[in-house]
């Protein structure tokens, strides 16, 4: 019988394989493959960049590879990671020129976590996107996050049927329930 790490561990070393989609550079940070890691993170660091849809799914797994992995990141694609965190337009509405979507059940919960676990990460930081303070940007996701699982407690996943969206939310209360330093968060998470 094999255990819950070993089959962490087996499921991550085939990841690795060109086409498994979703997770690829946490899963080559994991293999220890960081060369071919560096081009995936590139490649998420790009679409973030681009600020088109999305972007939230990508901030949470760059998130992801930090907490887990940040030793074997190379310390300039660490910087070009905190640069484009910084820079992320986490809240505000679609328009235009940043055509991004913000208020479906998976893009709030999404969008959320990636401000509230940049702003826990670079404590000290300035978002650059609006000129506000990471304690500014931590208070108002974690507000938002609780407001978000409360709605789910109330009323349920308006999304749960869909294999896709239900793995968005799933990422993000995983990020959370790993990695936030808050007790009270972290036990929302997986109560949710």
């Amino acid at each position: 019988m094999s255990t819950v790490e070993s089959r962490q561990d087996d499921y991550l070393k085939q990841a690795v394989e060109p086409g498994a989609g979703q997770g690829f550079a946490i899963s080559l940070l994991h293999a220890q493959r960081t060369e071919e890691a560096v081009k995936a993170l590139q490649r998420l660091l790009d679409h973030c960049r681009s600020r088109i849809d999305c972007t939230d799914f990508k901030f949470n797994d760059l998130l992801r590879c930090l907490f887990l992995y940040r030793d074997r990141i190379p310390p300039d694609v660490q910087e070009e990671i905190r640069e484009v965190l910084l820079n992320g337009r986490f809240y505000g509405g679609n328009r235009p020129e940043f055509p991004m979507f913000y208020n479906s059940e998976n893009h709030c919960m999404s969008w959320y976590t990636a401000e509230y676990l940049t702003a826990q990460l670079f404590p000290d930081a300035t978002f650059l996107f609006d000129g506000r303070p990471a304690r500014a940007h931590r208070n108002r996701a974690r507000a938002m996050i609780a407001w978000w699982m409360d709605q789910r407690a109330r009323w349920g996943y308006a999304e749960w049927n869909s294999a896709v969206y239900m793995g968005v939310n799933t990422n993000s209360l995983l990020n959370l329930a790993d990695f936030s330093s808050e007790a009270a968060i972290r036990r929302l998470a997986k109560d949710s």
